[in-house]
């Protein structure tokens, strides 16, 4: 992984760890992922929402959850903006 991509990534957590308080869920999720960048979300140099979301959904292993296997549904969505990440995540979706 390139040491940018690995920077940010250990910001996510950073920024995460330093909302929330709570321990990893151990429950089904539901989670949905924005991810908004200055360019259109169609551009090549925006990212696949697969690639994009595989790396936070990974970075956030043992944080809000103990492991991404217990994700049942996910929703990634590119759009144009601010440089940010909105995640949402939901229990007991079974």
């Amino acid at each position: 992984m390139p040491a940018r991509c690995q920077k940010y990534l250990d910001e996510l957590r950073l920024m995460v760890k330093s909302v929330y308080k709570g321990k990893p869920s151990e429950k089904p999720l539901a989670v949905t992922l924005n991810f908004y960048k200055n360019v259109k979300p169609t551009a090549k140099n925006y990212g696949d929402v697969d690639n994009l979301s595989k790396a936070v959904l990974d970075a956030l292993n043992g944080i809000l959850w103990q492991d991404d296997s217990q994700i049942i549904e996910l929703h990634g969505y590119k759009h144009k903006g601010a440089g940010k990440i909105e995640i949402e995540v939901l229990e007991n979706v079974d």
